[in-house]
């Protein structure tokens, strides 16, 4: 959940510079939708994270999806 977290935090540093490219071609309605667009599938990739439920996890430690 953390990597999902920070990684839709790094990519939306850029979302910025991306609307205002995006902007300028298809309105300011295209870059807000691609902003929105990004954000939905970080939110869905984490669904794709293995499952770690009723395993014990220490610091450190890389779960590997079975």
């Amino acid at each position: 959940m953390g990597t999902a977290f920070n990684l839709a935090r790094g990519i939306q540093f850029f979302t910025p510079l991306a609307i205002t490219q995006v902007a300028g071609r298809y309105g300011l309605a295209g870059g807000i939708s691609l902003a929105a667009f990004f954000a939905v599938f970080t939110g869905l990739w984490v669904w794709l994270l293995p499952e770690t439920r009723g395993t014990r996890v220490t610091p450190g430690e890389v779960v590997r999806a079975a």
